[in-house]
Parts: C-alpha cells; structure tokens; sequence
C-alpha cells in the first residue's frame, strides 16, 4: 500500500489547489485538469482527463463549436476543474 504522503498525492495536497465547478473555468485556452462523467459507462462513473483547453472543436459531422478539447465528444460531461502546474525543475530533468 502506498503512502499518502507520496507521489502524486503528495503533490497535489501540496499544491493546496482545490477543484472548482466548470461553470468558473477559463475559457482564453488556459490548460487545465477536468473532471466529469463519462456517459458511456453503465453506471455513469466520474473521471479525470488531464490537460484540456477551451477552443473550437469538430463534430462527427465536420460541424465546429467552441468547447473542451478533451476528444470524447458527447461522452464526456465536465463537472470540475483544476488548474495545471508547470513542472518543477527537478521533474524537468
């Protein structure tokens, strides 16, 4: 079992950045973390899709809009998000 105080979570607790609702996130094409449901589970289970941007996106029927370019489409309903943090230099290397 891992420690909590270790890896990622370690460095998220550090960060003291908190999930904010999606209706507050930026949409100037600022990279941030979503978090949401994925409507192709049964269960309609929640998920994290890492490093995402507002901007134009195309549908399956070459129609464009301005949304999350996360790729999923329609499947994938935000709900949160949260800011991404630059690497430090110590993961740079």
């Amino acid at each position: 079992m891992a420690k909590e105080n270790s890896g990622w979570w370690a460095d998220y607790k550090a960060s003291q950045m908190e999930w904010q609702s999606i209706y507050t996130a930026p949409k100037d094409g600022t990279r941030v973390d979503l978090w949401g449901v994925n409507l192709l589970r049964y269960d309609k289970s929640s998920e994290r899709i890492p490093n995402v941007a507002w901007g134009t996106v195309t549908d399956w029927m070459g129609n464009e809009r301005e949304d999350w370019q996360h790729g999923r489409g329609e499947d994938f309903k935000p709900t949160h998000w949260l800011l991404v943090t630059p690497p430090t230099a110590q993961e740079v290397k």
